[in-house]
């Protein structure tokens, strides 16, 4: 069964392609602040952090899509799996698009606000082009979601790799001429390329025929509605996290320290997703597992924990070095600030570490209760700690709040999914077994 589903491969080809995706991303970080210093990335991570709060109103069809299409045989049923395909795509793309309208047009007048009188004119500047970015951006991810829920992960891994090389050869053209516009622009070009080239993809492999997604089947969606709700309940709230964390610490430390926290973000969470990449790629194996062998879904979950955390704390020997040295790279110095950011974060990221492989179990069998009650969990600590101790502190207390809410997610999905999901599925086994 785990050779039909390409597990073993599709996981090796999600730890790769986020590897190279973290090369590339500080490659172009790297440009942005040498054409306008610090305060030029924290103009960017707070644009796109508004820019990602029009999140709210998605329904989740990218996950969905994933899934339901993992469920089924496309050599069984290849007209089922084209009918979840083009509906989920479909409707992916009119609600990303209304909200990008919606979203422009409410965030226009208040831009000025937002970022300050001396970087309005540019911030109204790339403003379009970051909605169109994100629309794109939503539409490829169905497409990727799609030919990952086809068993096809390491497809979309190569694909997904591609993407990001074309976004740097656009960056390095670009940015130097156009600055930030430059960047936008680059992503629509990454994001239209890997959209089109695994539409192409899906019509070969995934029973499609029709030039472009014209196969709406209302009873499809409603039944892909009714598991996204749930599931989006759990996205909306974990992909605010990061941007509401940006705006706390912009708000109480200025655009300098936000650029940053920014740097040490990313440097501490793209390498975070590295690790659990492997376990977000076995999640449609995962859904199939859990419906057809509760034993072997068991052992990979078991296996699923265990290789995560291990990896995450070499992560945290490797930051030990790697973090000064990333400093002198992106910034020229030696930031202190930066290198308490990346340990503090660390921290909070290495207990998240330990809860994905539960987190993803949530999604696996389409049991949210407990991702939904720690993600809301999570997000109101950041808010409401991250208000107390910004106050207090300007510098660490929000960055304080993000790591103790990413720490929440992680020993939160464990106890409850532990108890929910193998309960329900039939598993049983004492749950203090499960923990390391």
């Amino acid at each position: 069964m785990a050779e039909d589903l390409n597990l073993r491969r599709n996981v090796v080809y999600a730890i790769a392609e986020f590897g190279i995706g973290i090369a590339l991303l500080f490659l172009s970080y790297r440009l942005i602040i040498w054409q306008g210093g610090l305060a030029a990335l924290g103009l960017w991570s707070t644009l796109y952090a508004w820019t990602t709060l029009i999140r709210v109103g998605d329904v989740g069809m990218a996950s969905t899509t994933m899934r339901f299409v993992a469920l089924h045989d496309v050599r069984s049923a290849p007209d089922r799996v084209a009918e979840y395909l083009e509906t989920g795509l479909i409707s992916q793309a009119v609600i990303h698009l209304i909200l990008a309208i919606v979203g422009y047009f409410c965030l226009s007048p208040i831009i000025g606000t937002i970022v300050g009188a001396e970087h309005r004119a540019e911030a109204e500047a790339v403003l379009p082009f970051l909605f169109c970015g994100f629309v794109l951006m939503n539409v490829s991810g169905a497409v990727l979601g799609g030919l990952q829920g086809l068993h096809l992960g390491y497809v979309r891994s190569q694909l997904s790799v591609f993407g990001t090389f074309l976004q740097l050869v656009g960056v390095v053209l670009l940015v130097p001429h156009l600055q930030l516009v430059g960047l936008a622009v680059a992503q629509i070009v990454q994001h239209a390329v890997v959209g089109f080239v695994g539409w192409l993809l899906l019509r070969r492999y995934g029973g499609s025929r029709n030039w472009l997604p014209q196969r709406f089947s209302r009873l499809a969606f409603y039944e892909m509605l009714r598991f996204s709700l749930g599931a989006q309940v759990v996205n909306t709230a974990t992909g605010l996290f990061e941007p509401l964390s940006k705006m706390l610490v912009g708000a109480f430390a200025g655009l300098h320290v936000l650029g940053l926290y920014e740097l040490a973000y990313k440097t501490v969470l793209l390498p975070r997703n590295t690790v659990v990449a492997g376990i977000s790629a076995s999640v449609p194996a995962m859904s199939r597992l859990l419906a057809t062998d509760r034993e072997l879904a068991y052992a990979l979950y078991r296996k699923s924990v265990r290789r995560s955390t291990l990896a995450m704390a070499g992560v945290g020997l490797l930051l030990v070095v790697a973090a000064p040295v990333a400093s002198l790279l992106m910034t020229s110095a030696i930031e202190p600030t930066y290198l308490w950011f990346c340990a503090i974060l660390f921290v909070g990221a290495l207990v998240n570490t330990n809860g994905a492989a539960a987190y993803s179990l949530g999604l696996a069998s389409a049991l949210f209760g407990g991702n939904i009650v720690v993600s809301l969990a999570a997000l109101g600590l950041l808010v409401g700690l991250g208000i107390g101790l910004g106050t207090i502190m300007p510098i660490y207390g929000v960055v304080l709040s993000a790591a103790a809410g990413l720490a929440l997610i992680g020993i939160g999905g464990r106890v409850l999914n532990e108890k929910i999901v193998f309960k329900q599925v039939g598993v049983q086994r004492e749950a203090t077994k499960l923990w390391l």
